[in-house]
């Protein structure tokens, strides 16, 4: 009674280990993204690149825990501790890889990036939970181990949630690496206190060879199917929300936090919350369905919020299905191997293939299919049997019905969309051109409009009107720096800015994605063949591009790159700032697009201003729907004082006001001080 009982007052120490393991690893996921921001950018799927590095390097560790679980606990605690201390030598975090990506390699070169920077340690700690788990159940009297997970989600949850509101807007990067650090070296004690504990301990885990065939080969696909489907079903949800719904600031953290949340609710030993999940999905799961399949997301929030709740319910409903299905302790590993090869199988299923295969987000109501056919029943199985029907017609009904629904609701419009041919998916976006009856044609990038040009015009629409900041600043370009300009641009578009151009002035494009340039390219729209036909266009990261180019390559440059809602933050930063005064003719004028629903820029661009020794002005512009634009705000800044008196000699321009607190650099940026708390500003 005295071992069982020292092995249960133990159970806070494996619990804490376990926790502070999965806190770094979820601390140091977005870090390491916003280490690799500058070279990156802010699009979707480089999350979901990262993302499914992680859960690779999780297969990694699983199976690393499960190989060495045949050796006697001492022997393990030895190897594991040693594994740290080398993992360890990699540290402080810092990127590994130089350069950037070739054009259309991004898919491969964004995963080699994160591997190189964060492989080893991550592969190390990501061992933490099933091997905690096992080395807790060889103590006489544990009880069982499959609980503890709950508390590894939880620290998972916490660490997510702390990057973002605690520590990207206190610390710069470097301090945050050097935190991460101490975390790391406090967990190496940990780990070695808990096998100092269990030294004596006997290892449950093979045990014997032929046990190994007491699981079915069904179970076993049981096992990867119900881990696959809400770990992909988590980076749809984050890439359908940013492309259909809301590019929010921060909204990734979202659907993570909640997947991790699913963990803890369906692992945890007292059973009721997950019981009550589960015996609601098969109604509430359909129903969120139905409301977050609308046609262009005309629910808005409503459709945002049904989206996350499907996951969360269903993600919790077959984790506690997948919870029932464990197997005893001597096969803890083996189990926890074939879940996290679920995992990557559902990640590489939405991150690689999807992109490649799709041009929508078609991986989403796909896996929301499977996710209603595998729904557990077990709350329903007495009514079923009292109205005498199986549950295999009743899965077969119940996923029928919601294909219909959302069949109705909105994809049907998507199948249009997608026959026609109008829609393009590259690794930054989805991009659909859409006509209307009135000769207007768009290109939407998931909730961003990138541009409209009316059929058989020229005529500047949108954010770049003749009354918006930018297009009051391009016309008295020949006044400003003279009749021979050259004139740079960030952020392509559909060329709308193109037919600012004058005689004598020579125009060079940067976009990121070759995509967007076929739009143009291929008669769409013809902006750029029409009033630009010799411009040079870039394809690239613009930052790095400009930064290759000699200094004084233009008279004005333009940032078209920050009317999206999720900004890339690596064009906004003192470094950022440096490289587009290089380029510049130092008198030379600087435009930057700031529309934006829910950050508030000014404050940050009056900071790297004062920084950087400019002068900065601002002209915010209302929509006009007779001339088709929009409401815009262009800032113009210029170490010229004479120029930027010369632009706001015109109406409209205003000061910024009061500048951020603190300065962005590469080394720190966090939208989170700048974040709208009225959404109509």
């Amino acid at each position: 009674m005295a071992e069982a009982g020292s092995a249960a007052s133990r159970r806070w120490l494996f619990t804490l280990t376990i926790f502070v393991g999965s806190f770094l690893l979820f601390m140091v996921q977005p870090m390491v993204a916003r280490m690799a921001l500058p070279r990156l950018g802010g699009a979707p799927n480089v999350w979901n690149s990262a993302m499914l590095v992680y859960q690779a390097l999780l297969l990694g560790g699983y199976a690393y825990a499960h190989f060495i679980g045949r050796f006697a606990i001492k022997r393990q605690a030895m190897v594991h501790v040693a594994l740290l201390v080398l993992a360890g030598l990699t540290l402080p975090l810092a990127l590994k890889a130089g350069g950037a990506a070739a054009p259309g390699w991004e898919v491969v070169w964004v995963p080699w990036l994160f591997l190189l920077t964060v492989g080893p340690v991550f592969f190390a700690v990501s061992a933490q939970a099933p091997l905690m788990q096992s080395w807790y159940a060889a103590g006489d009297g544990a009880g069982d181990p499959y609980p503890l997970y709950a508390a590894s989600n939880l620290g998972s949850f916490g660490g997510l949630l702390a990057y973002p509101l605690l520590v990207e807007p206190i610390l710069p990067l470097g301090e945050q690496s050097q935190l991460w650090t101490i975390g790391y070296g406090a967990l190496v004690l940990l780990v070695a206190s808990v096998a100092f504990a269990r030294r004596k301990a006997v290892a449950v885990t093979h045990v014997a060879e032929e046990a190994h065939s007491k699981i079915k080969g069904s179970t076993i696909a049981l096992w990867l199917i119900l881990s696959a489907v809400p770990s992909g079903l988590m980076l749809s949800t984050t890439t359908f929300l940013t492309t259909d719904i809301m590019a929010m600031p921060l909204l990734w953290v979202i659907p993570l936090g909640l997947y991790l949340l699913s963990f803890s609710i369906a692992f945890a030993e007292n059973r009721k919350l997950a019981r009550l999940f589960v015996l609601s999905a098969p109604v509430l799961v359909p129903l969120c369905a139905a409301l977050s399949i609308g046609e262009k997301a005309d629910l808005g929030v409503t459709a945002g919020i049904a989206t996350i709740a499907l996951l969360f319910i269903g993600a919790i409903a077959l984790h506690a299905r997948l919870y029932s299905l464990r197997p005893p302790a001597s096969e803890l590993t083996r189990f926890y191997l074939f879940m996290s090869l679920g995992g990557v199988i559902g990640g590489a299923f939405t991150a690689l293939f999807a992109p490649v295969l799709f041009d929508w987000t078609w991986e989403h109501p796909i896996l929301i299919i499977a996710l209603v056919a595998l729904l557990p029943l077990d709350g329903w199985k007495h009514l079923l049997e009292r109205i005498r029907i199986r549950q295999i017609l009743f899965r077969a009904g119940l996923v029928f019905a919601v294909f219909c629904v959302m069949m109705f609701t909105g994809l049907t419009t998507q199948i249009a969309l997608s026959t026609v041919g109008d829609r393009t998916r590259s690794y930054f976006g989805i991009y659909t051109v859409a006509e209307q009856n009135d000769g207007s044609r768009w290109l939407i990038h998931g909730t961003t409009t990138h541009g409209m040009q009316m059929e058989g015009s020229t005529e500047p629409t949108t954010y770049y009107g003749r009354d918006s900041g930018v297009g009051r600043v391009l016309a008295q370009t020949p006044r400003l720096v003279g009749d021979e300009a050259r004139v740079g641009v960030v952020g392509l578009g559909v060329g709308t800015l193109a037919c600012y151009r004058q005689p004598g002035q020579e125009w060079t494009y940067f976009e990121i994605d070759p995509a967007v340039l076929d739009y143009s390219t291929r008669g769409q729209f013809t902006y750029l063949s029409e009033c630009t036909p010799d411009a040079q266009t870039i394809i690239g990261d613009a930052r790095l591009e400009l930064a290759a180019l000699p200094s004084d390559a233009f008279d004005v440059l333009v940032i078209d790159a920050f009317s999206s809602d999720s900004i890339p933050l690596h064009l906004l930063t003192r470094e950022a700032i440096a490289v587009y005064r290089r380029v510049m003719q130092p008198d030379g004028v600087l435009l930057i697009h700031i529309s934006n629903r829910f950050i508030k820029l000014e404050p940050v661009i009056e900071a790297l201003a004062r920084d950087a020794g400019l002068t900065a002005t601002i002209r915010n512009d209302m929509e006009n729907k007779e001339a088709r634009t929009f409401t815009s705000g262009w800032i113009a800044l210029s170490a010229d004082g004479s120029k930027l008196e010369s632009i706001t000699a015109q109406e409209g321009w205003e000061p910024l006001g009061e500048p951020a607190e603190r300065l962005w650099t590469d080394d720190y940026a966090s939208v989170l001080p700048h974040l709208k708390v009225n959404l109509t500003e």
